[in-house]
């Protein structure tokens, strides 16, 4: 289910730190969405188009080859990101996520993101840095990541 975020109050995770301007910018791009418990959220392949943020639960991230058994990559909570794929450009997700138990998630279309990037330019910085911080919390998140999303700050600096 998914209804518009209130963020315009959250003190939780990514939106702290954000002046009240920042978050009521932000706010129309945020879609507050539930998930059950075993309910699977992106599956690997499908159209990336969406970046997540947790706001409640846990999920897990996981990859099924071709052939072999599924793998369990990485355990998600409260203040999580994860849909790198759709900020980096990518075609598709590289592995499909599942909610583990009941949880609450913000979703922002990546689009949305390159778009205010270049409308607000330092509600999109304040944005994008808040995503590297996150990499930096989650050390088995590639380096090519992190490079990706300093490269897209710095063509967001040059845009203005």
């Amino acid at each position: 289910m998914e209804v518009m975020a209130d963020i315009s109050t959250q003190k939780v995770g990514f939106f702290t730190g954000l002046t009240l301007a920042q978050r009521q910018t932000l706010l129309p791009l945020v879609r507050q969405c539930t998930y059950s418990a075993g309910e699977v959220i992106v599956r690997v392949n499908q159209p990336a188009t969406n970046f997540f943020i947790i706001e409640s639960g846990e999920v897990e991230i996981g990859f099924q080859p071709y052939d072999g058994a599924p793998m369990k990559l990485d355990r998600l909570t409260s203040g999580d990101m994860f849909g790198w794929s759709a900020v980096l450009g990518r075609d598709v997700y590289t592995a499909s996520v599942r909610a583990l138990t009941d949880s609450v998630i913000f979703a922002i279309a990546s689009q949305k993101i390159a778009q205010l990037c270049v409308r607000d330019h330092e509600t999109g910085m304040v944005l994008l840095e808040k995503m590297a911080a996150s990499i930096r919390q989650h050390p088995t998140q590639p380096v090519d990541l992190v490079m990706e999303l300093i490269n897209r700050a710095m063509r967001c600096d040059r845009e203005t």
